[in-house]
């Protein structure tokens, strides 16, 4: 059976209600959701990333482990603390990230031929992870892995995009899939048409691009999904519209 291995940040989130009242704490991050519906719906699924040892990286470890996901890949860092997300109603999420943070002394998991490998956020661009990172999505393609790309991050991690976009367009290249919301097409292209953007720029570098707003069913342009197991292409039909 083919397994779902998942490489990304976490984080926490804090919502905020119309009275400046915390009203919910959660683990967040994209990839921290992809993972952890998707081993929901029982597929063999593993998350690779870090968070710290502080208790906030212990909710994050704990709520994937609650969904079945396999954390053995997860580095726990001790210098610095796990990235915190503020939302506040009608207003720009707030993030604190702790640049200090040690990272990326992950043990990778055993690759298997034909696993699925979704990376992407900031965690797929950010210079102090990229190197190691890039070897390993390259092995993963050596041993004929389907690599997903989600390339999609809050501005405000990086307002100057021009300085990551090599690194995208080298991960769109990697990838035979690419899952953008349209918000992150937006920021990319400054268009959020799926169809305009797979044609005018993500055909020209990876095959197939899904694009996925919430609440909606997920709409493809391009080839199909050759070597994307069943089990896991269902999983994200139900699943992505929450997690994107």
């Amino acid at each position: 059976m083919s397994r779902l291995i998942v490489i990304g940040e976490g984080a926490l989130e804090i919502s905020f209600d119309a009275q400046g009242q915390p009203a919910a704490a959660v683990p967040g991050g994209r990839m921290v959701n992809v993972a952890a519906r998707c081993a929901r719906e029982g597929v063999d699924t593993i998350f690779a990333g870090d968070v710290s040892t502080g208790p906030v990286g212990d909710l994050i470890v704990n709520f994937l482990d609650q969904a079945g996901v396999n954390t053995a890949s997860i580095d726990r860092y001790t210098e610095g603390q796990t990235p915190l997300t503020l939302r506040f109603p009608a207003a720009a999420p707030v993030i604190y990230n702790d640049p200090q943070a040690e990272g990326f002394d992950i043990v990778w998991p055993r690759i298997e031929r034909g696993d699925t490998v979704f990376f992407g956020g900031f965690y797929a661009v950010n210079p102090a992870v990229r190197q190691r990172l890039v070897s390993f999505i390259d092995y993963c393609s050596e041993r004929d892995c389907y690599l997903v790309y989600l390339p999609g991050f809050m501005p405000q991690v990086c307002p100057r995009l021009t300085k990551v976009m090599p690194a995208i367009l080298e991960n769109m290249e990697r990838a035979r899939e690419i899952i953008a919301s349209p918000d992150d097409l937006q920021m990319l292209y400054q268009s959020s048409d799926g169809e305009r953007c797979y044609r005018d720029h993500v055909q020209y570098y990876s095959p197939r691009l899904t694009v996925v707003a919430p609440g909606q069913q997920p709409v493809t342009y391009g080839q199909r999904a050759e070597g994307l197991s069943p089990q896991i292409a269902a999983a994200l039909e139900k699943h992505l519209a929450f997690s994107i």
